[in-house]
This record gives C-alpha cells, structure tokens and sequence, in this order.
C-alpha cells in the first residue's frame, strides 16, 4: 500500500535518498544593494526581478541510482542539462533501485512540492502509476525516462527502444552461432519495462529466425549481480553445454563471466552484454565479451529534462524519443570508447 506524505514532513527513505539540487537561473546571495542604488518594491528593475523567478522552471526528478555506471551517466545528462537551460532540478532517489516502495515516496514528495515538470524513471512500471496520474491530475506534466510506466498516460517517453536493442543481441548471437545452441538469459526484472522488453525482444527474435537455438535458462534476476551469478552457476551444473550469455545489463554478465571463468568455459561461450560498462568494454576489448549493446545514458538524462523544461512551459514535444544504441564488438570498441571518452578499469 502506498504511503501519503504530509506537507513538510521528510520520509526516513528521503533521508537517505539521492539528493541533488541544481539551481541555475540566478543564485541568491547574501550581500545588501550598494544604498541609493537599490530597486524598490514596484520599480521596472524589481518588477523584472520577480518575473524571471516566476518563470523559473524547477523539474523533479525520480531516478533509480546512484551507483550504477549507466544511471551515473544518465543523471549526469540530466544535470548538465539543467545548467545549460537554467533550471532547477531536484533529483531523488530510493534506498535500491528495486525499491517501488521508497520510489512512490519520492515521487509523493516531489509532487507535493509544485514542481513544474515531473521525471520518473520507474523501479516498478505498473506500481507507479497512482502516482503518476496524481502527478498530472494536478497538471505536472511527466517524462517517463529509461523505463516505460503501464496504467497511467505519460506526456512523453524517452528511452531507448528495448525491443530493438535485444534483437541486435540475438541476431548477433544468431549468426555467431550458425543459427544452433544453447543459450542462458539473465534477465532484470519483469516488473520493469525494460527488463520485459529486452526478455522478450531477445526470446521472441529467437523463437522467429533461429528455432534450433534454445533458452536453457530465463532467470529474473532483479538488478542484482548476485543473482545472476548464482543462476549461471546452477546454469553450468544443469547444462554440459552452454554456447552463449545474454542479460538485461552488464552486472549480470560481468557475474556470468566470473562464473564461466571459475568453471573454465569463459572460451567456449559467447557472452553478449547490455549497458557498456567500462569493465564489459575492457572484456570486448580482450575477446572475452563477444559484443556489448551501448545505450546513450548522456543523451538519454539531457533529453529527459529538455522535455520536461519544454513540457512546463507550455511548449510542444515529442511523445516518443529514441535516444539510440550501438552494437559494440572487437572491430569498433576502440572508437567506441574514444569517441565516448571512457577510462577502462
């Protein structure tokens, strides 16, 4: 069950939650106008004073993490695009990225605070509906971000496409595999759009082009490496053979592959990972990740709040904006991460 938050109360997940204000349009100092030289109440400079912070837009911004590499990147985005649109981005967080209890919180608190515009990069795509329709029932408008949200209308969706992005990964593995073998998923979470849309993009291409190549394992593995390292080991005592690895991110595959490693078989199974970690960059690098998918992380945080800027000021968007990906194999990994200006590990 959700829980309200009162007017001026802060949550103990608040407390420990990200916190990240950015304010921009002009900062407050403490100094006294030189005497003689200060505007009055209703002279034209005062006037023009109170206008521009009126027109001060402040976005909320509900983000899952800040640990993860990719959400480091895209919440970098965000901010930077706050500073060069001369906004004031307020930026929480939950305890853990899995945490929809401590996000409706977030999200609460943020509405009750008369933002402007409203970012929510969902732990949960249905749970966090209520919220997002209370959101916009007060005229906030909201950008999903990363994650699509289920049972409530989002004003746009900036993300990038999923389905597309888990196809690469398949038909890679498809043609690298002459179209046989047996294939572990590690996947996020079902709960999120992201983890089903990748689950499915991947399986559904697979079942359609390659029919002799066989899921021997599906594992919902919540975000956690942990859990993803225990059901590729469970994979490797279950299955003699195991041709290839994919996963819903690179926590998961960065534990797949200390697991083939521990058990000897890192040069005999493809491993396909998600996200462009500087550390799955460094194993496609050194042959040990065949390829990894790359989001845009950067672009993805700044266009969310260029939206959500646009969105509060009464100005037309995008219902939909794909922010890209890029296959990244052997033969374009260095370009890759020069281009990106990426430190390997």
């Amino acid at each position: 069950m959700r829980k309200n938050l009162t007017k001026g109360k802060v949550s103990a997940v608040l407390l420990t939650a990200i916190l990240a204000t950015v304010a921009l349009t002009g900062c407050g100092g403490g100094a006294k106008p030189a005497e003689g030289n200060a505007a009055s109440p209703t002279s034209p400079q005062a006037a023009a004073t109170a206008s521009a912070k009126s027109d001060k837009v402040t976005i909320g911004y509900a983000t899952k993490s800040s640990t993860s590499p990719f959400w480091v990147t895209l919440n970098e985005g965000a901010k930077k695009a706050a500073q060069d649109l001369g906004a004031e981005l307020i930026m929480l967080g939950p305890p853990k990225e899995n945490d929809i209890t401590g996000q409706l919180q977030v999200i609460e608190d943020l509405v009750n605070r008369k933002v402007n515009g409203l970012i929510v990069a969902a732990t949960d795509s249905v749970g966090v509906a209520p919220v997002v329709k209370k959101a916009r029932d007060q005229k906030i408008p909201v950008i999903a971000v990363d994650t699509s949200i289920s049972g409530a209308e989002v004003d746009s969706f900036v993300a990038t496409d999923n389905i597309k992005a888990a196809e690469q990964a398949a038909e890679f593995l498809g043609n690298k595999l002459g179209g046989k073998g047996n294939i572990v998923l590690l996947n996020g979470a079902i709960s999120q759009g992201t983890g089903k849309e990748r689950y499915e993009g991947f399986k559904n291409y697979l079942e359609k082009n390659y029919p002799n190549m066989k899921i021997v394992l599906a594992k919902d593995c919540n975000w956690e490496s942990e859990k993803a390292l225990q059901a590729m080991e469970d994979a490797l005592h279950a299955n003699p053979q195991i041709d290839a690895v994919f996963g819903g991110w690179d926590g998961a595959l960065l534990a797949a592959h200390t697991a083939l490693k521990d058990a000897s078989k890192l040069d005999k199974t493809l491993i396909v990972g998600f996200d462009a970690y500087p550390q799955a960059l460094k194993f496609v690098k050194e042959g040990s990740f065949a390829a990894d998918v790359a989001q845009a992380p950067y672009k993805m945080g700044y266009e969310a709040v260029k939206t959500a800027v646009s969105a509060a000021k009464g100005q037309s968007i995008d219902k939909r904006i794909d922010t890209g990906t890029l296959l990244v194999k052997p033969d374009n990994v260095d370009q890759y991460i020069k281009d990106n200006g990426i430190k390997l590990p």
